[in-house]
């Protein structure tokens, strides 16, 4: 389970009894408010990870538990200093750092405020409590930007072949889904180039892994060169590797294949020799799913290996 999902479940087993309490007790107010924040964190829970309102859930909880807390610090201002600092802390493990931050500031001023008008604070109380949450506000950034800059790296880890840094299977796939979605929502050209290296498990044979990963580098590069920046190259497992052309229709596609293919050719490595490659160049057609794309792109690949490698096939639509 994400770690999100396990602070939501973990607020709510301690939201309950507080829920019950009050219920039991006729305190509707406070019962009310921590019904409504056990009922958004239940569905952020039970809601699919990713889904596209569960950051709109965890920021509407927090503002219910921060309203809540500021209405308690007016009622118990001692023990709403103490639970404010907790609240602070919260903010950081869930919210962006940015936002956080802004969060942050805002209930301060707001919690300052309610303390003033609720027990006429002293300033030097004042101080003292912003003194306390300015350290939390830097101790927390300090770690919240450090853990968004671990998860950007787990992502990036999760996304990418580790040999040829480019994205794998499981990364390319999912871009290709969003490209055929694109395709089927707006009409736009999606083509696909399944690329494969000739006679790739002989360089392994005869050279050894260290010679076949070499190639796989080069060739990577050779490729990446004749992409555009819109273009995706990913690495579907092996010497097999496929190109994602948003934008493009068949011709347009069958043009930088066989551009990739010269190059290809043109390069090796002196102990390696001549290196080739077989291309298969299809357009995906107008709501065609993920896997009859890869089926027809594979057929149109071994139809330039049954021609005699180091070429292009396409299959028209």
């Amino acid at each position: 389970m994400p770690v999100r999902k396990r602070l939501d479940l973990l607020t709510l087993i301690i939201l309950s009894p507080f829920v019950i309490y009050h219920t039991i007790g006729h305190n509707w107010l406070p019962a009310l408010a921590g019904i409504s924040v056990w009922v958004f964190l239940a569905v952020s829970v039970l809601m699919p990870e990713g889904h596209r309102r569960q950051q709109q859930i965890h920021h509407l909880v927090h503002i219910a538990v921060g309203l809540g807390l500021l209405y308690f610090s007016w009622w118990d201002p001692y023990n709403g200093m103490l639970w404010a600092t907790a609240y602070s802390v919260s903010i950081y493990l869930i919210l962006a750092p940015r936002m956080a931050f802004s969060a942050h500031l805002v209930f301060l001023v707001l919690f300052v405020l309610v303390q003033k008008l609720a027990v006429g604070q002293d300033w030097l109380q004042t101080v003292r409590f912003v003194g306390v949450q300015a350290l939390v506000a830097a101790f927390c950034l300090v770690f919240a930007v450090d853990r968004v800059r671990k998860e950007r790296e787990l992502r990036a880890l999760a996304a990418t072949d580790p040999l040829t840094r480019i994205a794998n299977r499981r990364e390319v796939l999912s871009r290709l889904q969003d490209a055929l979605v694109m395709r089927q929502r707006y009409a736009q050209p999606v083509s696909l180039i399944l690329l494969d290296i000739d006679h790739f498990k002989s360089i392994n044979d005869r050279l050894g892994h260290m010679a076949g990963d070499q190639v796989l580098l080069y060739f990577v590069r050779v490729v990446s060169l004749n992409l555009r920046g819109s273009d995706l190259l990913g690495r579907l497992g092996g010497e097999e590797f496929i190109v994602v052309l948003r934008n493009t229709a068949l011709p347009a596609a069958r043009s930088v294949a066989e551009k990739v293919v010269s190059a290809t050719a043109a390069g090796g490595f002196p102990e390696v020799g001549k290196v080739t490659v077989s291309a298969g160049v299809i357009e995906a057609r107008q709501n065609e799913k993920l896997e009859s794309c890869l089926r027809r792109a594979d057929e149109a690949m071994y139809m330039a290996k049954h021609r005699g490698r180091n070429q292009v096939a396409t299959l028209d639509n």
